[in-house]
């Protein structure tokens, strides 16, 4: 579903408040104020991001070691923290969960961008067959009657090994072989529902392809083509101090230009554990629009992950709060 959501699109809603041997081959905005209307080959005028050095937009998941409390309750610490709203708040949503969950309500009401990180809850070939359609209907009629822009990235880091991000329901014991996802079942699953999503009249919504920043093994293969995607995500980590220009170059060299190269990217997830001062400190959202010029928006791992704790320190949250300013 091609959407044009851009620069407009996120400013908006700020103002309303691995290894192996790879996976099988498959086969050959700052956000602005108003919803630009254009067309699509397949279905309605959809709204897409447009508006190229427009300001990066600034989300997190905020769930840092031992806090308890919802995700709304954890981002507005943060958001009292660092003394703004926030523009994105990321979500993990199982694959049958009902939208919207209370937080994302509070994230409406807000004026926040929810980032809603799907994930599968089947095979990707069961998907393409149609064996989820009722489910799958029934989010894009959620999503679609929320009234305002979503960001969706369906099963995030899908180059990953199968046993990564809890998707034991989503492997196929045949076709999902050698430890990794099924390029041409993932392919197939993302566009039928994208279509269910473009039936179901869901303009609002923009779906990120979000691979895993590393680069091996490649996510090029998981490509389902320009009309499909809105966004690109990318997820990249800093373990070893490297810094936040050098962890995100390998994922944006690789994915940021893909298709036409015209889609908008966004940093989905980011943290650092070695020296999260110098990692934020080093690039301001300036710096980073310059280097990385198709980034519109980041969303920093606040939160003690499966890898790591990537927990903001309190140098850690200085550098976030001067890196995140207005």
């Amino acid at each position: 579903m091609r959407l044009f959501v851009g620069l407009a699109f996120i400013l908006a809603l700020a103002a309303c408040s691995g290894g192996g041997s790879g996976p099988p081959s498959a086969p050959a905005p700052a956000l602005a104020p108003a919803i630009v209307p254009g067309t699509r080959a397949t279905t309605a005028p959809t709204p897409l991001p447009t508006g190229a050095g427009a300001e990066i937009a600034v989300g997190a998941w905020a769930h840092p070691s031992g806090s308890t409390g919802t995700s709304s309750q954890g981002l507005a610490t943060l958001e009292g923290q660092i003394g703004r709203r926030l523009d994105i708040s990321v979500h993990y949503d199982p694959w049958s969960s009902t939208f919207p969950s209370a937080d994302e309500r509070v994230d409406r009401s807000l004026g926040r961008t929810p980032e809603v990180s799907w994930n599968c809850g089947g095979t990707n070939a069961d998907v393409a067959a149609g064996k989820y359609d009722a489910l799958i209907a029934t989010k894009a009629a959620q999503m679609a009657a929320y009234g305002a822009p979503i960001l969706l990235r369906y099963m995030w880091e899908f180059n990953l090994s199968t046993s990564a991000n809890n998707r034991t329901a989503c492997v196929d014991a045949v076709r999902d072989s050698g430890g990794y996802f099924n390029a041409s079942d993932f392919v197939a699953a993302w566009l039928h529902i994208h279509g269910i999503f473009a039936a179901a009249g869901a303009t609002n919504v923009a779906f990120v392809w979000n691979p895993s920043g590393s680069t091996e093994p490649s996510a090029v293969p998981f490509w389902p083509g320009d009309a499909a995607v809105d966004w690109i995500g990318i997820d990249a980590y800093d373990r070893h101090g490297a810094g936040l220009a050098a962890t995100l170059q390998p994922g944006y060299a690789a994915y940021a230009n893909l298709g036409s190269g015209s889609h908008p990217v966004i940093i989905a997830e980011t943290g650092a554990i070695a020296d999260q001062a110098t990692y934020l400190n080093g690039t301001s959202r300036a710096m980073l629009a310059a280097q990385f010029p198709k980034i519109r928006a980041i969303s920093y791992f606040d939160a003690l992950g499966p890898q790591g704790d990537w927990s903001l320190t309190t140098a850690g949250l200085a550098a976030f709060k001067t890196f995140a300013a207005r």
